[in-house]
């Protein structure tokens, strides 16, 4: 399959194929083109040219960490919330078109046996494409002057920088990188 169905651009256009054919609520689906246009600004255009392979939770933290200071932490969860249902969406009318059936479901609005049913339903081919092959999991909180700043180091190990201005210098960066590097051991021989 064309990688260029899956681009950005074409997430644009089919929010707008659903505003205009009444597919879902025109404020929702407004809503949820708004807020992934917003995120996708974050990245260069080669990684909006295939969003089955992007990492999602990368790409929300760097629009956190670009446009955060302008949100409250509620509405970065909203615009996370958003993007991701945005994506899966999106995902689900490019694998099956015909069968497509917009996830308009709230997560706070859900019964126990609508998230049973939710908890048992196996992954869409969309899905499966659409997974990073390694996330690990991320708390991304964020105050008006602090950002949190998930790395990951390799498979299975991640570490997060908590508390880090949104106005750092490079001269504290430096100066964080020292500290950091004091804590590695080399190993050496051959």
């Amino acid at each position: 399959m064309s990688a260029d169905k899956y681009s950005a651009a074409k997430l644009s256009e089919f929010w707008d194929y659903v505003i205009e054919k009444g597919l879902m609520n025109k404020e929702t689906a407004t809503s949820r083109k708004t807020a992934s246009q917003k995120i996708l600004e974050s990245l260069d255009d080669a990684e909006r040219q295939d969003l089955r392979a992007l990492d999602r939770e990368h790409a929300f933290l760097r629009f956190q960490n670009i446009a955060g200071k302008r949100y409250s932490p509620s509405s970065l969860t909203v615009y996370r919330s958003r993007f991701y249902a945005s994506l899966d969406d999106f995902l689900s009318y490019v694998a099956n078109p015909s069968g497509f059936k917009p996830n308009t479901a709230k997560s706070n609005g859900k019964t126990k046996s609508e998230g049973a049913k939710q908890a048992k339903r196996r992954p869409t081919v969309a899905e499966k494409e659409s997974a990073p092959t390694h996330q690990p999991a991320v708390d991304l909180t964020t105050s008006a002057d602090n950002l949190t700043l998930p790395i990951p180091l390799r498979p299975g190990v991640a570490v997060k920088i908590f508390g880090l201005p949104a106005d750092l210098s490079v001269d504290e960066a430096k100066k964080i990188c020292g500290v950091v590097s004091a804590y590695a051991y080399s190993v050496t021989g051959s």
